[in-house]
């Protein structure tokens, strides 16, 4: 674990600031085994809405409004009440927007100890954010990996979002200050 850099006034910071980055670090890559282990795989807050109950109730609540709350309320109360319950609905996917915060905070880490790991990490989900890319669109964009019904209509999965692909251009953009290479500002 890196030590606590020297303070300004030329003096070691105290044992208990030390302990406490001690436990910052265990806490870190406690994380990172975590979220390895499963496989960057995860819920999303509307994946519900994306199954097909879900996209019936919301798609009557637009049109019918108070008509339609019976419909909707099991999936709010689930959401608040017992959000693990939605494992019984809906599997873990990954998420290129969830993919894109991650390896932006390997990078974070990276530029804080310098050590390569983060850097690598950081380009093996940036080369899995390319292989998710969807096709058929001029450049690289992301979406969600579910259907989307909203007060326009229904977005079917994977078609591009403007909440999706800002955070994998951030990442591509950052893995080009980094590295300088040109496949990432490509």
């Amino acid at each position: 674990m890196p030590e606590l850099p020297i303070h300004s006034t030329g003096c070691r910071p105290e044992a208990r600031d030390q302990a406490f980055a001690d436990e910052v670090w265990r806490t870190i890559n406690s994380f990172v085994e975590w979220v390895e282990s499963a496989k960057y795989e995860s819920y999303d807050p509307y994946d519900l809405w994306g199954t097909p109950y879900g996209l019936f109730a919301r798609t009557l609540y637009y049109n019918k409004k108070t008509v339609a709350l019976p419909l909707i309320l099991p999936i709010v109360a689930l959401e608040i009440l017992c959000p693990s319950m939605r494992s019984l609905f809906v599997a873990k996917r990954r998420f290129p927007s969830a993919e894109a915060h991650m390896a932006l905070g390997f990078l974070n880490l990276f530029d804080v100890t310098g050590d390569t790991v983060y850097l690598k990490k950081a380009q093996d989900l940036g080369q899995s954010l390319l292989a998710s890319s969807i096709p058929g669109y001029r450049g690289h964009c992301w979406g969600y990996p579910f259907d989307w019904r909203q007060n326009l209509g229904l977005w079917k999965k994977n078609t591009p979002f403007i909440t999706t692909t800002p955070y994998c251009f951030e990442l591509f953009a950052k893995l080009f200050d980094v590295t300088g290479e040109q496949a990432y500002l490509d």
